[in-house]
């Protein structure tokens, strides 16, 4: 994952102990699978059963008896290509842009931090400086990764 998500081992990981959150029904309900699939993600297909029946601009006004414009976001931010699917991936999906959620979500708010931070291996030493700046503020330890020299495995 460090090639995919960490810029080819340059970025970090942000580790987080899973008690506090396995102790917290609010971020439960932030948690969604993924969806493997071989087709990108097609809101028009949700709408299917009512296009042949309405006008494709009413399907998508806020005043349709159907529409519910909070669920769709969460369906596209949780479909990914089959490619993936050895990932077994969940996301944290929070959308609010109206600020509707009080007191605002957050992972502080909820005695969520990290437990530790990992830096990749191949990390630019200005990021490193920075990350273990920031790290030491909020009291958070930080390794770094190493690649192993004689066999495919990361090494903390």
């Amino acid at each position: 994952m460090w090639s995919h998500y960490a810029n080819q081992h340059t970025g970090i990981c942000v580790e987080f102990s899973g008690s506090p959150m396995l102790s917290n029904a609010e971020f439960f309900k932030l948690l969604h699978p993924v969806r493997y699939t071989e087709k990108l993600f097609d809101l028009v297909q949700v709408f299917s059963p009512w296009i042949s029946e309405i006008e494709l601009d009413e399907v998508f006004s806020p005043g349709t008896p159907e529409f519910n414009a909070d669920c769709y976001p969460y369906l596209a931010a949780c479909h990914k290509s089959s490619e993936w699917k050895y990932e077994d991936e969940w996301r944290l999906v929070l959308l609010d842009p109206a600020g509707r959620i009080e007191p605002k979500f957050s992972l502080e708010a909820r005695n969520i931090k990290p437990s530790r931070i990992i830096l990749g291996a191949k990390i630019d030493k200005a990021d490193e400086a920075a990350i273990k700046e920031l790290a030491q503020r909020i009291s958070v330890p930080v390794i770094n990764a190493e690649l192993a020299k004689d066999r495919f495995e990361i090494v903390f």
